[in-house]
């Protein structure tokens, strides 16, 4: 209890909770041996002169400690004996290696309070500079030995640790977590996954899952139930846990979209990461769109038509799954699509026809790179390097070819029929955007 006080935004609690847990001898005594490090990381002003000094360790003398040099000399004198004792009592020493593993998980607990929001004055202190420091600091831990520490922390949230991670231990632990604690969750991993990047590729694939497998998947079950009972018989409280398991579901489809932006050209990973959003988020509502996502853009139609036609191995998807280009394109017919969800639709069709064309955009461009830079990674460089990169880009640029041409001729029919229905259905609207646009380009 005490051990989980020390991540809270309340300073007080925190530094009570870390005063306790000095004087009971938690950690067989170590956290006596670095009790002013642990009361530094508290500081919400002081914590990040604490980093360095925990690699380095302080050199910071007290009162005269740093003057004459000729007092040490001295050891008979009384006052060099008083002013030695001052030295040693300010200086903060460095974290030993051998006290790294038992320290490290009550220092990330304490650095971790530094990411919420507090009241009173370190909010005039922006957040995005605390958050630039610790993770700095996360992003400094040994990858092989220490890493693994800031992970269990992550997912301590959500009952769950890096060791036997399997979806039904992840379904059975997440069924006792509150939805309020998944939206914490949700927005951790946002943060993790800007400030630390690639450096989380290894863990992706088990944090995916707990993402897709976990989150959105009971959030998406308990919406449904919530729609099955009738609306006045809802109580209060289960009223309140419908509105933030859908709240819940936007927000994980929103970080399913940033790890597609993010990940995107990590070939390995996003195939298998396509293929589980595709068979627990998508394939359900494929039936759906026509009828419930024509009114507003939709986060499940901005992956189809935005980020699953990006790179190669998400193009590969359409062809995969046939089933999803008709269903995408029979939205157009419907009287009621707007503009915002043609658009989309618009979108896709020009990034696929573009891909079957010899010129190249820049857009195209960028993401050939982006493909180039991973599947060129950790290779030799040679005189013939030049050669191999422009090699490997015509081979990214044929296959976007063909599999464009593939998917637009396997659909031309649902494409064409659908695309004339919906020229039918706002013939007006089209021919009143096309004028205004002509006039503002006039003017």
């Amino acid at each position: 209890m005490l051990v989980g006080r020390l991540n809270t935004a309340d300073s007080k609690m925190q530094k009570t909770a870390l005063a306790c847990l000095i004087k009971s001898g938690y950690k067989s005594g170590l956290m006596m041996k670095y009790r002013k490090l642990l009361e530094g990381f508290c500081d919400d002003e002081k914590f990040k002169d604490m980093i360095p000094i925990l690699i380095h360790g302080s050199q910071t003398r007290s009162g005269d400690a740093d003057t004459p040099e000729q007092y040490q000399k001295d050891t008979e004198d009384k006052e060099v004996k008083k002013a030695s004792r001052k030295e040693t009592k300010s200086v903060i020493p460095k974290l030993d290696d051998e006290d790294r593993e038992s320290m490290l998980p009550v220092i990330i607990k304490l650095l971790q309070s530094k990411l919420l929001m507090k009241k009173g004055a370190i909010n005039k202190k922006s957040l995005h500079v605390r958050r630039n420091i610790v993770y700095q600091f996360f992003a400094s831990l040994n990858p092989a030995t220490e890493f693994t520490l800031f992970l269990n922390e992550l997912l301590s949230q959500v009952n769950l640790s890096t060791e036997g991670l399997t979806i039904e231990v992840i379904q059975r632990q997440l069924s006792a977590v509150s939805f309020n604690t998944f939206l914490s969750f949700i927005n951790s991993l946002e943060v993790v996954f800007k400030q630390l990047g690639t450096l989380m590729m290894k863990q992706l694939p088990d944090l995916s899952q707990i993402l897709i497998k976990g989150v959105l998947l009971l959030s998406k079950s308990f919406i449904q139930e919530s729609k099955q009972t009738e609306q006045g018989s809802l109580e209060d409280v289960h009223y309140n846990a419908a509105r933030q398991a859908k709240e819940c579901y936007r927000k994980g489809l929103g970080l399913v979209k940033e790890i597609y932006r993010k990940f995107s050209h990590q070939t390995n990973f996003i195939t298998g990461f396509t293929d589980t959003v595709f068979a627990d988020i998508i394939r359900e509502q494929l039936g759906d769109l026509k009828t419930q996502y024509v009114s507003d853009k939709s986060q499940i139609l901005e992956i189809l038509c935005v980020q699953w036609p990006e790179q190669v191995s998400t193009l590969e998807a359409f062809v995969k799954y046939p089933e999803v280009i008709p269903a995408v394109m029979a939205m157009l017919s419907h009287r009621a699509v707007s503009l915002d969800v043609s658009c989309l639709h618009m979108g896709l069709l020009k990034k696929l026809i573009l891909q079957t064309m010899d010129g190249t955009s820049e857009q195209q461009q960028k993401a050939l790179r982006q493909e180039m830079r991973t599947q060129t990674a950790g290779s030799d460089s040679s005189d013939n390097e030049a050669m191999e990169d422009a090699n490997l880009a015509e081979e990214l640029k044929a296959q976007r070819k063909e599999l464009s041409t593939k998917i637009l001729r396997d659909n031309i029919c649902e494409i064409s029929t659908n695309l004339h229905q919906y020229w039918t259905n706002h013939m007006k609207e089209i021919k009143g955007a096309i004028s205004s646009k002509g006039i503002q380009k006039q003017h």
